[in-house]
């Protein structure tokens, strides 16, 4: 994800955050639980640790998720403020397997 410095550029980043079927999985995915490890979130998307790890990382910065660390484990949320937004965005995505 590049960054810029125009109000009009960070909001056509958010678009591009939208526009990958693994965070739109992890969204869905979060949007059933108050938190979720990666792990926990790479199983119920059926993707790596890794790239899970990855597309969190950049739903991080975009500000839709947050993270803390609770023992051995990096927890992850979405974002209060954002909830109502992503609710309205993913209403009709579902997880397929």
């Amino acid at each position: 994800m590049r960054t810029y410095s125009t109000p009009l550029h960070k909001k056509a980043d958010l678009f591009l955050v939208f526009g990958n079927v693994h965070r739109l999985a992890i969204l869905v995915c979060m949007q059933k639980y108050t938190q979720a490890s990666v792990s926990f979130i790479a199983s119920e998307i059926n993707a790596s640790f890794h790239a899970t790890s990855k597309h969190l990382k950049i739903l991080e910065r975009a500000g839709l998720v947050d993270s803390h660390t609770e023992g051995l484990f990096r927890m992850y949320h979405i974002v209060p403020q954002k909830n109502n937004l992503l609710r309205y965005l993913l209403r009709n995505i579902t997880l397929k397997r």
